[in-house]
């Protein structure tokens, strides 16, 4: 959006001024204190300078990405290699404070000075005379002004950034001695409740588990063992003792003691049974 949006428009004004409006200056030429004539820049340069401003700065947002989204937060590289305080700078500085500082670093390498590159960063070329020095730069790029515009930016992020890692630790340690205790305790009874949870598990995966239907009680499950209970070779289970008495006593169920037909009754189950012997509902 940017390239298209910004550059591009850019570009388009500055060829038309200096190709087609035959390159006007921005201003009138200035003697110095040695009688030097300071010859102004021209039109068709401040757009240049512009242009060139905006790609140092969408580079800049770029790195802020790269170097914050991507390897201080989601990596241990600047951990390992920078330590732990001055990663948390780095973050800390986040948003405007680390644009405009790393903004004003990158002008004073790429776009400060009074050598060709500074100047005009396509002076190798000559085909586009617009971008050597045919076009007239001025000499705002080695001027005080813009040096001290330079550094305010700086300084700015800079101690922008001291002042947020500031108070981010010191509201971390106030914030750890006022609620450290109370989390120690929450923490303590998370893990209670998570034991807990777990022995509940295990156990209901031991017990037999029973129901109320019907207006009489029947078992689930029939062969479970319960923990420290003998094989299925010795002693029965109390259950199992009184489904055998019911059964015995039961009309109908073929028992040979109870005088029954010796047939067997129809499969009813355990709930059946208790109905014949006159438990449960009429």
């Amino acid at each position: 959006h940017g390239c298209f949006f910004v550059i591009l428009p850019l570009l388009i004004v500055a060829f038309a001024l200096y190709y087609g409006a035959g390159n006007p200056m921005a201003g009138e030429p200035t003697f110095d204190e040695n009688g030097k004539v300071s010859e102004p820049a021209s039109w068709s340069w401040w757009v240049l300078f512009v242009v060139r401003q905006f790609f140092l700065l969408s580079c800049v947002k770029a790195g802020e990405v790269i170097s914050i989204d991507i390897l201080a937060l989601r990596t241990p590289i600047f951990i390992k290699t920078i330590g732990s305080f001055a990663t948390l700078m780095i973050v800390q500085a986040r948003g405007w404070p680390y644009v405009i500082m790393f903004w004003g670093i990158v002008d004073f390498a790429f776009l400060f000075g009074y050598h060709k590159f500074a100047l005009h960063w396509l002076f190798w070329q000559d085909w586009l005379d617009v971008f050597t020095m045919k076009n007239p730069p001025g000499n705002f790029l080695s001027s005080s002004l813009y040096l001290r515009i330079l550094l305010c930016m700086i300084f700015v992020g800079l101690f922008t950034a001291l002042k947020r890692l500031w108070l981010a630790t010191f509201l971390g340690r106030r914030s750890y001695d006022h609620y450290g205790p109370e989390l120690e305790k929450v923490l303590g009874k998370m893990l209670l409740v998570s034991q807990i949870a777990h022995l509940a598990r295990q156990i209901e995966a031991q017990v037999v588990t029973s129901r109320v239907n019907d207006g009489y009680a029947y078992t689930m499950q029939t062969n479970v063992k319960f923990p420290g209970a003998t094989s299925e070779s010795e002693e029965e289970t109390p259950v199992q003792q009184g489904r055998k008495v019911l059964d015995e006593n039961s009309p109908g169920t073929g028992n040979k003691n109870s005088g029954g037909s010796g047939t067997d009754s129809p499969g009813d189950g355990f709930g059946q049974d208790l109905l014949n012997v006159g438990i449960g509902p009429k």
